[in-house]
């Protein structure tokens, strides 16, 4: 099936919503308000009692699997039920399991020790070449390596963290979950869309795997299941006291386990293929976080607050890679920019024409500038910049997801010297990197819906070679 989904969103938006009002376009027999106008989109967050998120909600869930009485556990606040006694306002369990994930992934001692003791030191052993399952380096002499940057960010940002929350028991159920899970990745799509099975083997074969592993985990007791944190558990028990079956905690524990792991990898490999691609700013950012790393320990608090350069280079990567639409459902008549959305109908938002917004951005708002935060602290906070969604769907791990980000980038650039290597050096094994003859930048693949992050195209790769060098400590 062929289809370019930000290309045509964004050729709607160029017919029809130049003058920045509200505009209305039918796909499939659903209508969607569309919101370019920045000032727009904040209204929409601030309307959540007639903008839900609910109906999307049970969409996704029932295509996994879930019965509808189970989507209704899911939805259904239970005055009664023991996590609620912890908030003000009693929420549904699927609310809970968010607001769980919220607390743990914060800045805090709960955040802390997550890094600290699992996720660093996991996504380090990718960094020191440790694990070589599918994803083996070419030695060449003096300790270098040649290796794929896709797939050293997958081992780190997928093999890692998933550890790093579920423990090592994932791997002795089901060895091959990263090759599982990527595949999901490149064709989950096709479960946003609702594509009809005999269309999606792929996608369903990714999927089911997948749910049957975690139900499989999640059977097992906990004695068996070592090193799962604490957000794992607690979320067991907020699903299992809101009456799920195993087979549905295993299904919504693949759906968030997709929302944690998703954009992960993909910041990591755009963040490097920028700074690999220009010399100036890799030196820049080495400088910047050489202090933060001592041995084996990241000091990911002085990488958070002492490193604006790395900070612009991630702000500005989520602000071009970030492409995913927002959808609410209208429960009620609303006005957005004074025009009325009608009940039944849907709104959305789209992040990228925001990002690529040139009233907000200037002329080059299609270019990417690392610098661009740097010179400009405060465009964070202006209305065109969304790269976490906002209102109460704001993303409750952009937290982790900068500092596990931060410390990958932090603790490859201390342990290696970084360049490109050619076609020609890669294919015959020799160490012939010439930085004058780089290979294309990798580019994105625009044409399918993403959960955020887009992703680089399917054959579109750095290979790098990595030259030790004394670590600092």
């Amino acid at each position: 099936m062929a289809l370019d989904f930000n290309r045509t969103l964004a050729s709607m938006i160029e017919r029809f919503g130049k003058s920045r009002r509200p505009f209305a376009i039918t796909v499939a027999g659903d209508t969607f308000y569309v919101a370019t106008d920045p000032k727009h989109v904040a209204e929409i967050y601030r309307n959540e009692n007639t903008l839900s998120s609910e109906r999307i909600t049970r969409i996704i869930h029932a295509q996994s699997g879930m019965s509808f009485e189970a989507v209704d556990k899911l939805l259904k606040v239970n005055t009664s039920a023991s996590h609620n006694k912890l908030h003000p306002r009693p929420l549904p369990p699927v609310g809970l399991m968010l607001e769980s994930l919220r607390q743990h992934l914060a800045p805090s001692d709960l955040l802390d020790r997550l890094l600290d003791n699992s996720t660093i030191p996991l996504v380090r052993q990718a960094i020191d070449l440790k694990w070589q399952d599918f994803a083996a380096p070419q030695e060449l002499e003096d300790g270098k390596r040649v290796l794929s940057l896709k797939l050293l960010c997958i081992e780190a940002m997928v093999r890692g963290v998933v550890e790093s929350f579920y423990g090592p028991t994932l791997w002795e159920l089901e060895p091959d979950f990263v090759h599982w899970y990527m595949l999901w990745e490149r064709v989950n799509w096709k479960y946003l869309f609702g594509i009809p099975g005999f269309l999606s083997k792929d996608m369903l074969q990714a999927k089911e795997v997948m749910i049957d592993l975690f139900v499989k985990y999640f059977s097992l007791p906990r004695t068996k299941r070592p090193g799962a944190s604490a957000w794992i558990l607690e979320t067991e028990d907020i699903l299992t006291e809101g009456g799920l079956s195993t087979e549905d905690l295993g299904r919504a524990m693949m759906l968030q386990t997709w929302a944690v792991l998703g954009n992960l990898y993909k910041t990591a490999f755009w963040m490097v293929s920028y700074i690999v691609y220009d010399r100036r700013l890799l030196e820049a950012i080495r400088e910047e976080t050489v202090p933060a790393v001592s041995g084996d320990r990241v000091h990911h608090h002085y990488l958070n607050k002492e490193c604006p350069r790395l900070d612009s280079l991630f702000a500005e990567v989520l602000r071009i890679s970030v492409s995913m639409p927002l959808v609410r459902h209208i429960t009620d008549d609303t006005v957005i920019g004074g025009s009325t959305f009608r009940k039944g109908n849907n709104v959305m938002i789209s992040y990228r024409q925001l990002h690529l917004n040139k009233d907000a951005w200037g002329a080059n708002a299609d270019g990417f500038q690392a610098d661009r935060f740097l010179k400009k602290t405060s465009l964070k906070s202006s209305l065109s910049y969304r790269p976490f969604g906002g209102g109460s769907g704001l993303c409750p791990g952009r937290q982790y997801a900068r500092e596990t980000t931060f410390c990958f980038i932090a603790m490859l650039l201390s342990r290696y010297d970084l360049a490109i290597v050619t076609e020609d050096a890669s294919s015959s094994g020799g160490d012939k990197a010439h930085e004058v003859k780089k290979p294309r930048f990798p580019q994105p693949d625009y044409s399918k819906p993403v959960v955020g992050v887009t992703a680089p195209g399917e054959q579109e790769d750095i290979t790098i070679r990595l030259t030790p060098r004394r670590v600092v400590g």
